[in-house]
């Protein structure tokens, strides 16, 4: 069975169909997952998002992230947009450019996980204020246990 059969049986095709929608009205969503990450994740969600949502994916690896760095950023430059037309969460989450992308995040550290937690605390506010119409999603595949940091 290769991993793209897998991940269409009933167990792994619901966690997938869960996570997608939960994106998709939330704007945000989060999973723990082991490491490795599960052979054909990555392309089972990107499936899913592009067959169901008409959502591009883009991943964004947090992990060489520096903690002077924005995550908006630096996901907006993967995506050519410019990070000085990113000034607020809302600018992010406005963007033209962005408005059908989903990033799936991986890679936070343990010593980075607030910073994450406040821009996803943001994030979920700007958000609650005008409900996603369209993206940019921001999935996170954290670790099922988070090493280092305090």
């Amino acid at each position: 069975m290769t991993p793209q059969d897998w991940w269409t049986l009933p167990g792994p095709n619901g966690f997938t169909t869960a996570l997608a929608r939960d994106l998709i009205t939330k704007g945000v969503a989060a999973a723990k997952c082991p490491r490795p990450l599960p052979e054909g994740l990555h392309d089972a969600i990107r499936k899913k998002l592009a067959d169901e949502y008409v959502v591009e994916t883009v991943v964004f690896d947090a992990s060489n992230l520096k903690a002077t760095q924005s995550p908006l950023h630096e996901m907006a430059t993967l995506r050519r947009v410019s990070g000085a037309s990113i000034g607020t969460v809302a600018d992010f989450l406005e963007n033209p450019d962005l408005a059908d992308v989903a990033f799936i995040v991986e890679g936070i550290s343990a010593d980075h996980i607030q910073t994450w937690s406040y821009l996803l605390r943001a994030v979920m506010s700007e958000r609650a204020e005008s409900p996603p119409a369209a993206g940019p999603y921001l999935l996170l595949l954290l670790p099922d246990r988070m090493e280092g940091g305090r």
